[in-house]
């Protein structure tokens, strides 16, 4: 819907700016998450995720009305998300001490836990 509003609308620019903001945010939530089980830090990452999608949807919404509501069940589904992880997180508040060195280097997440654990 985004990429169908008409070229001349200037909030289509920011509207696709943050759109690709929220899925790279997204895709690398999963990393966080799954590969490195920093849970807190995967916490914090999907807060960030849930005000680029609400952006996202108020920006699109300026552009059609349609974009933005096709957002709120994804708000949704990100709230739930967000409640599983800060559960999982306050019943495994060591989640990222038992994940081996070894095994985030096989993940390729190296470079990444140690920005994160500095």
């Amino acid at each position: 819907i985004i990429l169908r509003a008409d070229k001349g609308n200037p909030y289509r620019g920011a509207a696709l700016t943050l759109f690709i903001a929220q899925l790279l945010v997204n895709l690398s939530w999963s990393a966080i998450f799954f590969g490195m089980h920093e849970l807190l830090i995967a916490l914090w990452w999907l807060i960030m995720l849930v005000v680029l999608v609400l952006a996202t949807a108020l920006v699109a919404s300026k552009l059609r009305p349609m974009a933005g509501l096709l957002l709120l069940p994804y708000l949704l589904w990100l709230a739930f998300a967000g409640f599983l992880n800060y559960q999982l997180f306050r019943l495994n508040p060591d989640a990222g001490i038992l994940v081996p060195q070894s095994e985030i280097k096989e993940l390729g997440l190296g470079g990444i836990a140690a920005q994160i654990r500095l």
